[in-house]
Parts: structure tokens; C-alpha cells; sequence
């Protein structure tokens, strides 16, 4: 079903239906949702970017972006 439209419209038309792949569900992603969570809970806990990256084996940029909301803003804690 094809429908002309501008490429915000065409973008949030592919995030209704599925149809795009954000955080752990994308095809590059080193992180599961569990590391994920477990990340933000050490995060909480006041834990150094570079003490939890060394143990997921990503770099403290990576924990930077999960810690300012960059990545994996879309998994909230329980």
C-alpha cells in the first residue's frame, strides 16, 4: 500500500506498523534489554561510565548515550 507523503510522515508511518528496529532490536546492537536495564539500575547507583562499560564491553561513550537518554531512551526501568 503505497501513499504519497512527506519523509516525517513515511517515518512515523513505518514506527506505527512495526516496522523500524531502535535499541537492542537493532541489527548492530551490542546490548540486550537486560544489559540495558542493568546498566541504568548501576547508572542510579551512581557507578562510573568507564566501571560499567568495562564490564559489558562497550565504550563509556556507549554508557554515556544510555545514561543521557542518546540510545536505548525507549527502555524504561520496571
Amino acid at each position: 500500500n503505497l501513499a504519497c507523503g512527506t519523509a516525517k510522515e513515511n517515518a512515523d508511518d513505518r514506527e506505527e506498523a512495526g516496522n523500524t528496529f531502535h535499541g537492542h532490536r537493532h541489527h548492530s546492537s551490542r546490548l540486550t534489554k537486560v544489559q540495558v536495564l542493568e546498566i541504568k539500575r548501576r547508572i542510579e547507583n551512581k557507578e562510573t561510565d568507564r566501571e560499567i562499560s568495562k564490564d559489558y564491553g562497550v565504550t563509556y561513550q556507549a554508557i554515556w548515550a544510555i545514561r543521557t537518554g542518546r540510545s536505548y531512551r525507549r527502555i524504561k526501568p520496571i
